[in-house]
This record gives structure tokens, sequence and C-alpha cells, in this order.
């Protein structure tokens, strides 16, 4: 995940329980699944969350992490769509990648945090 300028904050510190909010969805681009490998770290006051399985699943139409959606971005759709399963390509969330994948990805078409 490649975040946004002011992006990723969370509402509010967390609270005696560890806990916040995020009421917005978080802006950033996400990065082919050949580096998905390098996992997410979450900090808490600095400090990485060690524990283990820490799973969170992002995607986003800015598949190359360059902060902006365009045909860079539909040029690794068509790779994706072409080859076996992906998450980071599966923008509606319905563990299939289709034509309705595609439909969400020409909408963010131009979109940039840059």
């Amino acid at each position: 995940m490649i975040p946004c300028p002011g992006g990723t904050v969370a509402d509010h510190p967390t609270d005696n329980n560890g806990e916040t909010t995020f009421s917005n969805s978080l802006s950033a681009g996400a990065v082919t699944t050949a580096d998905w490998s390098d996992g997410l770290m979450v900090l808490v006051s600095g400090h990485p969350l060690l524990q283990s399985p820490f799973d969170i699943y992002i995607n986003s139409p800015d598949l190359n992490g360059d902060l902006f959606a365009d045909l860079t971005d539909v040029v690794l759709f068509t790779q994706i769509f072409h080859s076996s399963y992906s998450y980071a390509a599966d923008f509606n969330w319905d563990a299939v990648i289709n034509l309705s994948d595609l439909v969400l990805l020409a909408q963010a078409m131009g979109a940039s945090c840059r």
C-alpha cells in the first residue's frame, strides 16, 4: 500500500483498549500482487503490531501504486484478468475478477492523490 498524504490517518488516537476508528476510506494506491508478500505493518504509538496472523486485505484501482489511476493500471488489471484470481483487482469484493471490476476501474480513471 502506498498511502496518499493524510489518507491513512485515524479519526482519533487509539483508546485504552488499543482501538480507533477510520470513518473515511483509506486513501492509497495498491501495489502489484508480486509486492504483497511484504505484508502491511500497523503502528500504534510508533510501535509495530507483531501479532500473527494479522490479515488485512487492501486493493485500489491504482494497481501500480504511483498514486494515479491511469492506463498503466489498466494494463496490470488486464494481466490479472487473464491469470489466476488476485484480490488486488477484485474491486467489488466478490471473489471473482470480471467486468464488474473493470467498470469500477474505469470509474476511477484519472483519480490522483499527488
